[in-house]
């Protein structure tokens, strides 16, 4: 996953819980995933700390911002996970 789509991801996990609730998640980190035998997977976790409000999320990839504006993850759509 390339810088952009990833700035796109925590973009967007910004701007939706900011609106959502009246806490904005903090200490977004996109880390890359590595194998037992230490090749990379180009696979990365997503991880965030969020307030006491936090029930659900939903984590949407998309080739640009306007996309992720719309509500559209046309590259990846985790759908409403709770949490």
């Amino acid at each position: 996953m390339n810088r952009k789509i990833i700035f796109f991801i925590l973009a967007w996990i910004i701007s939706t819980s900011s609106a959502v609730a009246t806490e904005t998640p903090s200490d977004l980190k996109s880390i890359p995933t590595v194998n037992r035998l230490g090749l990379s997977l180009n696979e990365h976790s997503l991880s965030w700390k969020s307030g006491k409000g936090q029930t659900a999320y939903r984590i949407l990839v998309a080739t640009d911002k306007q996309k992720l504006s719309a509500g559209i993850g046309n590259l990846w759509d985790s759908g409403r996970r709770h949490s």
